[in-house]
């Protein structure tokens, strides 16, 4: 059986980013994602926009992921579907990979937007569509803008767009959901039309969207945007690790400062856990908090770190357990 000082799980921005930290901590790693980049594998096009005047993250993304081949990290392209204590270390297993041994893991597994399911939608993904307002509100300064949703993140995401956009259609909350979310002025707001238990029965357009058509009972409307948020609630890919960290009732697992869990060997970064989520640089930023938290727990513990010599020496990561190929 595979032995390793770190399993790091997800390949997007922060699990890239605890791999990175992780190299230059000489610790050994192993990577398991199903694919790498992530979220910034999306993003959204607009016909009103070349560019958005922002750093996306994509570079310095695409950058971590070079170390993999660079130093070569061993990996493989699965998912881990268990974790669990053994005598004193965690035992990872799951589809694509031989089960490992490992002082510690990094979660850094991400949420998956809900989707509405409804014609157009998968043809209009990121061209006028996303499922996150918190990097693309500024774009739609002066615009018309449809959100979509009755969670709390719906909410927020129509009261952020609110502040920028001429117009904003939130589709689905009543008056009543939105004051007791704490936004009694959203519903006040001039710019905001609420549009109370409608539901999405289409999406228009040519090459972007363009028209969403929207019904409650026999009434029909058809709304005229430059853009949709569809904001439900986010399902958080932790179930991996349930029964060994404390989650939110929705199943983001819980961390503090330092992305640590409730379990000693067991840390967790970017959208998956119960932190501010949503953005590259957070995740980044996590990642880089889970290395260094899941070594100094490596450190402190009797027969955390691997001996020297069963470590990577030479260039960083080269020497680890399993595949370097992404393969059984």
């Amino acid at each position: 059986m595979d032995e390793t000082d770190v399993v790091i799980i997800g390949g997007g921005p922060a699990g890239l980013s605890a791999l990175a930290h992780c190299l230059r901590l000489n610790l050994a790693i192993y990577l398991i994602t199903q694919y790498f980049g992530g979220k910034t594998n999306f993003r959204l096009k607009l016909p009103f926009v070349e560019s958005d005047g922002f750093a996306s993250g994509q570079e310095i993304v695409q950058r971590l992921r070079e170390q993999v081949r660079v130093h070569q990290v061993p990996h493989s392209l699965g998912r881990v579907d268990h974790l669990e204590d053994d005598q004193g270390r965690l035992l990872v297993t799951g589809e694509g990979f031989d089960p490992i041994r490992t002082g510690a893991a990094i979660l850094a597994t991400g949420a998956l937007p809900q989707r509405l399911d409804v014609p157009g939608e998968r043809e209009f993904i990121m061209r006028g569509l996303a499922y996150s307002t918190a990097w693309y509100a500024p774009l739609f300064a002066g615009r018309t803008v449809a959100v979509v949703g009755t969670s709390a993140r719906a909410l927020r995401s129509a009261s952020d767009m609110a502040r920028v956009a001429h117009k904003v259609f939130l589709i689905g909350p009543t008056a009543v959901d939105v004051r007791r979310a704490g936004g009694p002025a959203l519903d006040q707001a001039s710019g905001v039309t609420l549009l109370p238990d409608y539901k999405v029965d289409s999406l228009e357009g040519t090459d972007f969207v363009e028209q969403v058509i929207v019904s409650k009972g026999s009434s029909t409307q058809c709304l005229d945007v430059d853009g949709v948020f569809i904001m439900q609630a986010l399902e958080p890919k932790s179930d991996s690790v349930a029964g060994l960290v404390e989650r939110t009732d929705d199943g983001f697992v819980k961390v503090d400062c330092r992305c640590r869990t409730s379990h000693p060997r067991i840390f967790a970064a970017g959208d998956v856990t119960d932190g501010l989520g949503e953005q590259v640089y957070i995740a980044l930023g996590d990642g880089a908090k889970a290395a260094y938290s899941a070594y100094e727990s490596l450190l402190s513990a009797q027969g955390g770190l691997r001996p020297a010599q069963d470590r990577p020496t030479g260039r960083l990561g080269q020497r680890g357990p399993g595949p370097h190929n992404g393969h059984k």
